[in-house]
Order: structure tokens, then C-alpha cells, then sequence
């Protein structure tokens, strides 16, 4: 490689860069404080669809929509490209006006499926109960079970969690 060319890319990646970090400060300006009100008759949970996955989110998001939760999903600035489980300064989760944060991961074989998540409390930077784990078989009805399943778990975790903070 040139040395004119390593400077182009050097430079083009540090463009790149300053435009991610401004774009990326001015969306954290115009972002809601949470509400930490937990005598809300309606929480709000943030669901980021788990990685490798189209039929257990939706389903999920799904079951939760039908509960007296605001449920809000989708790819969130502050969530990794890989989606792993573990959130990066989760201080900055507050910034979203949402309670709760489902954050999830499935790994897969031939035959099973294990899907790992968190319900994070951002008002209390914690998480609600230890890391859920579920494996399934790895075929559709099993996975549609399994879905059902996890939004139960997270419905009653929050609601146990709500009632017993009062």
C-alpha cells in the first residue's frame, strides 16, 4: 500500500467517525429524561429483538402488547451491533423514556435453541431478577412455545417487581 493511499483511508475513516460522534450527540440531546414513577398503571418496557431471531421477538412483542405495558421495540442506538446480552453505559439507558429493558441472545445447534435474557429496571440501573435462560427444541412449534413462555416469565417478573416496590 501507498503511503497516499493509507491517508485517504485515514482520513476517510476519521470523516466517518466525526459524523457518527455528532449525529450520535445530538441524538442524546433531544432524548427524555426516564420517568422513574413506579405508581404508573402503565410501565413502559423497551424490547430489542434478540440476535438471529424473527419468530421469537414477535412474538414476544406480541404477547407484551396485549398487557396493560407500553411496549416499544426496535434497534436502539445504544444497544451493539452484535446484540449481545450486556448493555454498554447503562447510566445512558435512562436518557430513554422507557422503565424496563429486555435485552436478549439466542445460540443455536442442530437441534436446540437457548435464549438468554435480562429485564433491566433503568430507574434503578438494575437488573430485576438474575439472567432467564430458556432451551428449546429447534423447530417452529417448539420455538412459538417457548415465545409464549418468555413473555409470561417477563410480564410476571415486572408485575412481582412493581407490586413488591409499593
Amino acid at each position: 500500500m501507498t503511503t497516499a493511499r493509507i491517508f485517504m483511508q485515514s482520513v476517510t475513516l476519521l470523516f466517518i467517525l466525526s459524523l457518527f460522534y455528532t449525529s450520535h450527540i445530538q441524538a442524546e440531546d433531544t432524548l427524555p429524561i426516564v420517568n422513574c414513577d413506579k405508581n404508573n398503571s402503565k410501565p413502559t418496557i423497551t424490547f430489542i429483538p434478540f440476535n438471529n431471531d424473527r419468530l421469537l421477538s414477535s412474538i414476544i412483542i406480541k404477547d407484551l402488547n396485549q398487557t396493560e405495558f407500553t411496549v416499544i421495540s426496535g434497534y436502539l442506538p445504544l444497544i451493539s451491533t452484535s446484540h449481545s446480552v450486556e448493555i454498554s453505559y447503562p447510566e445512558k439507558w435512562r436518557r430513554f423514556d422507557t422503565d424496563y429493558l429486555i435485552i436478549g441472545n439466542t445460540n443455536s445447534s442442530d437441534s436446540t435453541l437457548t435464549i438468554t435474557y435480562k429485564i433491566i429496571d433503568l430507574c434503578e440501573l438494575r437488573l430485576v431478577e438474575k439472567q432467564q435462560s430458556l432451551t428449546l427444541d429447534n423447530n417452529a412449534n417448539s420455538l412459538r412455545y417457548g415465545a409464549h413462555v418468555i413473555a409470561d416469565k417477563i410480564y410476571e417478573v415486572i408485575t412481582d417487581h412493581l407490586i413488591n416496590y409499593q
